[in-house]
């Protein structure tokens, strides 16, 4: 139960916003202030708080981890995928290769 919590943090102002709006109109939770709720005599902040990516130091560990074995395994094992879009293809003739992930809290 999300009123359990002191402090709820969302990535966006809409999330955010959306949330407050579930729980002043979907759930009947009394606003006591602006993003703050009494849940039964419990007082709980909504806010936002953006997860940001330091780019110049995320590009300085890639290239320092390019030539690694651990990445030409990786680039290896996924050598002849012809699920892939050529564009992905083509990144790794350039020296450029990207692998993303994100934490999906549904």
């Amino acid at each position: 139960m999300l009123g359990a919590y002191d402090v709820l943090g969302f990535q966006t102002e809409t999330d955010a916003t959306n949330i407050c709006r579930c729980f002043g109109g979907e759930c009947g939770v009394h606003r006591i202030g602006d993003g703050t709720f009494d849940f039964a005599g419990r007082h709980v902040a909504v806010d936002v708080y953006p997860v940001g990516v330091e780019t110049e130091a995320f590009e300085r560990l890639g290239r320092r981890t390019i030539g690694s074995g651990f990445a030409r395994e990786v680039v290896e094992s996924l050598s002849g995928r012809g699920h892939y879009p050529a564009a992905f293809w083509d990144s790794r003739r350039s020296g450029s290769f990207t692998i993303t992930g994100e934490k999906l809290g549904y």
